[in-house]
């Protein structure tokens, strides 16, 4: 999401919250409805902190989740990065029959994960790996194979083949961890809940607010407002990779560019 549109979202929600703020003021203080209100909730005091205080909870639990999605992305892409170098590495100190390919699938898959992945999972619904045209998992499939051929296992040994393969996994491990985060979303049970307490929060706060109009405007608008613009924040974050404070991908640039100028210790 960028900037612009977010704050375009933000000032359409600050005015449906102002309306709606006078439009529950309109309605609860005609007189039709007014006099009967006051003579059941007129001597209604303080009974607004407990629905705020759930709500406030909820909204905490929602950005907590919505925090550790953007610590695994961060994490995966870390770990990730670190396995393609260090595939690299290895590929470089082995036999060359082996190496050649090796470094060529490594470099081919970084190279994919950036240019076909990444943009995948910028996109607001998420990453979407469906075909070889936004998957890197072609080049991630022939490291695997080369890593699994009996006679690369024997130009290897028992110990890099071991640690080779070790790498492969987490490399299909972190990419799977990037994927799932950029299709999190707070889910319609928890949105559900954070509107039914926001709702009650409105309702007790007017009706304990009954004979003073302007503060029952005022409450209900600052109410309103920040539980809409938290739901608008977590909305944005929610992809970790396309949000405000967006995931870079500079983990696995490096990793390339250092693919790229590798060469074989003596």
């Amino acid at each position: 999401m960028t900037i612009p549109y977010f704050f375009s979202l933000a000032v359409g929600l600050t005015a449906f919250t102002l309306l709606l703020s006078f439009f529950i003021a309109y309605v609860t203080f005609r007189p039709i409805w007014h006099e009967k209100l006051v003579d059941m909730f007129g001597g209604l005091q303080n009974i607004n902190v407990g629905s705020v205080i759930f709500l406030s909870l909820s909204l905490a639990f929602v950005f907590s989740d919505v925090a550790q999605v953007h610590l695994r992305a961060r994490g995966a892409i870390m770990v990730e990065a670190d396995a393609m170098r260090t595939l690299g590495r290895i590929s470089l100190n082995v036999d060359q029959k082996v190496g050649a390919p090796l470094m060529a699938a490594v470099q081919q898959y970084t190279r994919d994960v950036l240019s076909k992945e990444w943009p995948e999972m910028r996109r607001m619904s998420g990453a979407s790996f469906s075909t070889n045209e936004s998957s890197a998992l072609g080049p991630l499939t022939r490291i695997s194979d080369i890593a699994a051929n009996p006679q690369n296992q024997q130009l290897l040994g028992g110990t890099m083949t071991g640690q080779v393969m070790s790498l492969t996994n987490r490399l299909r491990e972190q990419r799977l961890v990037r994927a799932e985060a950029s299709r999190y979303t707070i889910g319609y049970p928890r949105l559900g809940l954070v509107l039914f307490l926001l709702a009650l929060a409105v309702a007790v706060i007017t009706l304990s607010a009954i004979s003073k109009r302007p503060m029952q405007i005022l409450a209900n608008f600052t109410l309103l407002w920040l539980a809409l613009i938290s739901l608008l924040v977590v909305y944005s974050q929610q992809n970790p990779f396309a949000a405000l404070d967006f995931v870079a991908p500079l983990p696995i640039e490096e990793a390339l560019q250092r693919l790229l100028v590798m060469k074989r210790t003596s």
